[in-house]
C-alpha cells in the first residue's frame, strides 16, 4: 500500500526567516499538525502532512485566517507525494 504524504510549498518566504516563525503560521487551533517544515531554496519551504486532507486544511487555513507573512500575501501551493513500499 501506498503511503501518501501530502506538501505545502511556501514561496517567496525571506531567506533570514527562522524555522520558529514559519511554524507559528501553523499553530492555529484548527490547523492540522504537520509531520516536517524545511527550508528548500530561494525563499521556498516544504511543510509537510501526514494526509492531503491535512493539507487541504491547512491550506485553507493560511488562506483564510493568517492570510499574510511579514506584511505581504502568503504564497502558497499543494502537492502530493506518494512513496511506494
Amino acid at each position: 500500500m501506498a503511503d501518501k504524504k501530502s506538501i505545502l510549498i511556501l514561496r517567496e518566504i525571506p531567506e533570514t526567516t527562522q524555522t520558529t516563525e514559519i511554524e507559528q503560521l501553523f499553530s492555529g487551533e484548527h490547523c492540522p499538525h504537520f509531520l516536517s517544515c524545511e527550508f528548500v531554496h530561494n525563499g521556498t519551504w516544504y511543510i509537510t502532512f501526514e494526509s492531503e486532507d491535512d493539507s487541504q486544511k491547512a491550506f485553507r487555513f493560511l488562506r483564510e485566517q493568517v492570510k499574510t507573512f511579514q506584511g505581504k500575501p502568503i504564497m502558497v501551493c499543494n502537492i502530493r507525494k506518494n512513496n511506494g513500499i
